[in-house]
């Protein structure tokens, strides 16, 4: 059921450095607006931001 109601949906929106983590890596076919605070060195350097800056990404 999950799986078909996230392939309806025009857009997502999603918060955390997880799911950024994770919507990053994998291949959706729809639009991902990420929200987050980069709050390690490696998620900051793959944004190109300072750590611990707020961010928000359409991915």
């Amino acid at each position: 059921m999950f799986k078909t109601k996230f392939a309806e949906d025009s857009i997502i929106i999603s918060k955390g450095m997880a799911n950024y983590e994770c919507f990053s890596t994998y291949d959706v076919n729809i639009p991902v607006i990420e929200i987050l605070l980069a709050k390690c060195p490696v998620i900051a350097n793959r944004l190109e931001v300072p750590i611990n800056a707020p961010v928000v990404k359409l991915l």
